[in-house]
């Protein structure tokens, strides 16, 4: 007998009525529980087209997230947040004010899961991605002054070889 006197983790309850609104059938809620922070899974089980009961799976945030920075990840500028389809942060790696990420100062990937409506944002530093150009750039910019510069004192050495003779000849 599964009642609900006899079920020690009664923290989910609170969730169910967003699962009854959730279309999809499967709702993601984030919670507090004494192991830490948790994702709670839940999905309506049916029986003759009524719910018969709910079918809820607690994960460990720390646990569910510790594969998304690779070890020996040398990106650490960038920004990774994991938001459930109300836009509620579930996780986050960088930038202490992630509500604030600049599109002027990084790259921003969005993409939403189509089975569970989260939102994975991925954001890197612009100068991360553009500074090998950055460099390039000055490189091409450099190079071709001190071209241009050699050039200048070719042309001024020659024309003055060239005009000699004539300056010797006017005077």
């Amino acid at each position: 007998n599964s009642s609900m006197e006899t079920f020690g983790d009664k923290g989910w309850l609170s969730q169910l009525s967003l699962a009854e609104q959730d279309a999809n059938n499967v709702t993601f809620a984030k919670r507090m529980k004494d192991q830490g922070e948790m994702i709670s899974f839940i999905k309506r089980i049916y029986e003759d087209n009524k719910i018969s009961g709910y079918l809820i799976i607690n994960l460990k945030s720390s646990k569910l997230f510790s594969q998304i920075i690779p070890e020996g990840s040398t990106n650490n500028e960038a920004v990774r947040i994991i938001q459930d389809s109300k836009g509620e942060t579930l996780f986050s790696i960088g930038e202490n004010n992630k509500d604030q990420v600049n599109s002027n100062t990084y790259f921003i990937t969005r993409l939403t899961s189509t089975s569970t409506q989260w939102n994975y944002v991925y954001a890197v530093p612009q100068k991360q991605i553009f500074g090998k150009l950055y460099w390039i750039r000055t490189m091409t910019f450099v190079v071709s002054a001190v071209t241009m510069l050699i050039g200048m004192l070719i042309i001024f050495q020659v024309n003055r070889i060239t005009f000699r003779p004539i300056e010797r000849l006017i005077k």
